[in-house]
């Protein structure tokens, strides 16, 4: 059975701006806690999300499939609203380019990185 970890961090001061660090696999089986998870955040009114996936030792359809759900529900709660991906390793950037979701979710190395970008300040 596939393993999951998942830690939420609001990071900045008026709540909009989390990080979702994900270790272990996104697959049929873990990819419905993954998008519960992002879905958690967005339903709380958070509109900026990074996804640190460093630590993602691999992702399947399924998983791709809850990043696109994810970006789907957030853009019909608030069109400004972003996921972003944080700290992406090789395997991780070839399946995301593989498929094309380079072109939708921006890479970041940092948060500090993906704040400046987005015009946030953290806490």
């Amino acid at each position: 059975m596939s393993d999951i970890n998942i830690v939420e961090e609001i990071i900045t001061d008026n709540f909009d701006t989390a990080v979702l660090t994900v270790e272990g696999v996104i697959d049929a089986n873990t990819a419905s806690i993954f998008e519960n998870s992002l879905l958690n955040l967005i339903n709380r009114g958070v509109i900026n999300i990074l996804v640190d996936v460093e630590k993602v030792t691999y992702i399947s359809s399924a998983g791709l499939g809850a990043f696109m759900s994810a970006l789907d529900t957030l853009e019909n709660k608030n069109n400004k609203g972003k996921i972003s991906i944080l700290k992406s390793s090789p395997q991780f950037i070839k399946v995301f380019n593989m498929m094309g979701f380079d072109e939708i979710f921006k890479s970041f190395n940092t948060i500090e990185e993906a704040l400046k970008a987005w015009g946030k300040n953290g806490k």
